[in-house]
C-alpha cells in the first residue's frame, strides 16, 4: 500500500486512493458537517418521540387505565339516560378543571 501520511488533506488522499468509478457522497469537509447536523437533528427529533412515548406508556401503567379504555374520550362516549348524562357532565367539567 501507498504511503499516504502527510501529503494534503485527509480528502485529497482519499480521492487519490479511491477508484474513479466510485463518486463520494460529499465532496466537501462542509457538505459533511452539514450532513451530520441534519443527521444529529433527525436522531435527537426520534430519541424525543420516543422518550415522551415511553413516559406516557409508564404513567398510563401506573394509572390503572385499561387497554380497553384508553382509547374513550368525551367525544366518543354514548349517553343514555339523565344520570349518565348528568355524571358525564360532571365528569368532563372535573376534567377541564382538572389543575386549574
Amino acid at each position: 500500500m501507498k504511503n499516504v501520511i502527510g501529503t494534503g488533506s485527509a480528502l485529497d488522499r482519499l480521492k487519490r486512493i479511491i477508484p474513479a468509478s466510485v463518486q463520494p457522497k460529499f465532496s466537501t469537509a462542509d457538505e459533511w458537517r452539514t450532513w451530520q447536523e441534519a443527521e444529529g437533528r433527525k436522531r435527537s427529533e426520534e430519541l424525543d418521540r420516543m422518550n415522551q412515548k415511553s413516559r406516557t406508556e409508564k404513567i398510563f401503567g401506573r394509572s390503572g387505565i385499561q387497554d380497553l379504555h384508553r382509547g374513550c374520550t368525551f367525544a366518543n362516549y354514548e349517553v343514555n339516560g339523565d344520570g349518565q348524562r348528568k355524571a358525564f357532565t360532571m365528569a368532563k367539567s372535573y376534567a377541564q378543571n382538572f389543575g386549574a
